[in-house]
């Protein structure tokens, strides 16, 4: 009887970490496709906020690496979806908000740029529901340099 319990939990524990897996693999594999690495340890999850911070290769194509992260993102939405409608009791990995911090090589310290975007937004520019130009039109209030 004991038991029970205790296998409900590493059940439900598994569907997180299953869904997180494939949500963080998403992210990584797409950002990676655009020639932006990033590592697991420079994302993270938490109070429905995604955040995700990346380097530019260059100080000119910072506005490149932040579309490809949030596009990134937004691509791991969809799977996540996609995922949910294939299995009834998976519960996916959906922020509502996405922020991205880009590290742009200026000088010997990098400058950060940091913007922010709904979950929503996100997905309809993975979709290519809206062109990147609106995009970036839509969250240029949100970005910040430090």
């Amino acid at each position: 009887m004991k038991r029970t319990p205790i296998l409900i939990l590493v059940c439900a524990l598994a569907q997180v970490a299953y869904g997180n897996y494939a949500f963080y693999s998403k992210v990584e594999s797409t950002c990676e496709a655009y020639r932006f690495a990033v590592d697991r340890s420079a994302m993270e999850y938490r109070d429905d906020v995604f955040r995700i911070e990346l380097e530019s290769r260059s100080r000119n194509d910072f506005e490149m690496a932040m579309l490809v992260a949030f596009a990134a993102v937004g691509q791991a939405e969809i799977q996540q979806r996609v995922i949910s409608g294939m299995k009834s009791d998976f519960k996916p990995l959906l922020p509502k908000q996405v922020e991205v911090t880009v590290l742009v090589p200026v000088e010997r310290v990098p400058t950060l740029v940091t913007a922010t975007a709904s979950g929503e937004l996100v997905e309809q520019l993975a979709r290519g529901e809206i062109e990147t130009t609106v995009f970036m039109q839509k969250i240029k209030d949100t970005i910040e340099t430090h």
